[in-house]
């Protein structure tokens, strides 16, 4: 079964990136899941069609994508061990438990925080 939309409990369907992203050519063969008439989607795992997280509305996919610039930079740059690492640091500053820890599950407010723990854990590391 695909994903229900949560803005109008609609079935999301299963289409490739060239539906959505006409003018990005690296997400022509991708897969997603999108609601058409609310126009929420999300990707899926590369090779699978397993979701990355929930169906995301415009407004939440910005939010998640600003959480992703900022923490991202803490793996990605160096700056802690792995992802994995940054993702358990990430848990614990926002006291849930790691199982639950994904920016792609997370709300517009929980996008917030996220960005915000990293800005300030980033500085921290710099500053040191």
């Amino acid at each position: 079964m695909n994903p229900v939309c949560p803005y109008c409990g609609e079935e999301s369907k299963q289409v490739t990136g060239i539906t959505l992203y006409p003018h990005l050519e690296q997400f022509a063969e991708k897969i997603f899941y999108h609601c058409k008439p609310c126009d929420s989607r999300v990707g899926c795992h590369p090779g699978t069609d397993k979701p990355l997280g929930t169906l995301a509305n415009n407004d939440l996919r910005l939010r998640r994508n600003y959480a992703h610039k900022h923490f991202d930079r803490l793996w990605k740059e160096g700056h802690m061990k792995s992802r994995i690492h940054s993702y358990l640091w990430l848990a614990i500053a926002m006291d849930i438990p790691p199982k639950f820890c994904h920016i792609g599950h997370f709300n517009e407010e929980q996008c917030l925080e996220v960005a915000r723990l990293s800005k300030a854990k980033l500085l921290e590391i710099l500053n040191d």
